[in-house]
């Protein structure tokens, strides 16, 4: 989130939610209101008791469907951690439907089509395989 330079003002979309870490740690850390979608039932269920745990319900929504069929289009943010097969179709839907300057962050995929305007690596291992190009995060702004 800090990638995104996200504030209050914001709504902050995760695409593919599980826990809902995303969306609990936008309204945590930056007083954003988030909105979560995840496809599988259990994992829309333990994002959303995390969320009541977190007592952040007030700013935070998790919707159980696909993301695909689900509207983005009051997002600011969007953050995508989806497989490459899915990123096309998800590049195609965030370009319909997002406003200009939104921004999205990608993490390990690239958003096809687009060219991110920061890139980060997330030090998130000890060996250069867990330390290489695999563990980056995106950051791109709509057009």
């Amino acid at each position: 989130m800090l990638l995104a330079n996200v504030t209050t003002e914001d709504i902050c979309y995760d695409l593919g939610c599980n826990d809902g870490r995303y969306c609990i740690c936008a309204a945590k850390e930056y007083g954003a209101r988030a909105v979560g979608i995840e496809i599988l039932p259990e994992a829309a269920s333990k994002a959303q008791r995390a969320v009541m745990d977190e007592g952040v319900g007030h700013l935070v929504q998790i919707l159980e469907g696909d993301l695909m069929e689900t509207s983005v289009a009051e997002a600011s943010v969007v953050f995508i951690y989806l497989l490459p097969r899915g990123m096309g179709e998800v590049a195609a839907k965030l370009e319909r439907e997002l406003q200009p300057g939104a921004r999205v962050v990608t993490y390990l995929f690239s958003l096809p089509g687009h060219n991110p305007v920061k890139e980060i690596v997330v030090p998130v291992g000890r060996s250069s395989r867990e330390e290489s190009s695999f563990n980056k995060l995106r950051l791109y702004v709509m057009p």
